[in-house]
């Protein structure tokens, strides 16, 4: 009966542990987008025009140590609204086009 309990309580416990661990992952690759999609692409857009046939890239923040709380570069947040620790923003105003690039 002690087994039967304890393998019981084994298993709740990764059950949970696995369920912190995919909300962590999906917050995490979730960007924050606090405006829709397009209203990123429009300003990608704009600075392509600014920077012409030149390339702008925005690199992100390293993941914190300890508890402390991550907060991604602000430039990155504007230009696409990702909050992935060390993701890396290309935006080639020659192409036209961004890369998002993420660890």
């Amino acid at each position: 009966m002690f087994k039967d309990k304890r393998a019981k309580w084994i298993l709740m416990f990764r059950s949970i542990v696995s369920i912190i661990i995919i909300f962590e992952r999906t917050s995490l690759l979730r960007a924050a987008l606090v405006f829709p999609t397009d209203e990123y692409a429009r300003r990608r857009a704009r600075l392509m025009e600014h920077i012409g046939d030149g390339v702008a890239i925005f690199l992100g923040a390293k993941a914190p140590s300890g508890s402390y709380q991550f907060y991604q570069n602000n430039d990155l947040i504007y230009f696409c609204g990702v909050e992935i620790p060390k993701a890396i923003l290309a935006i080639d105003g020659q192409k036209k086009e961004s890369l998002l690039f993420s660890p």
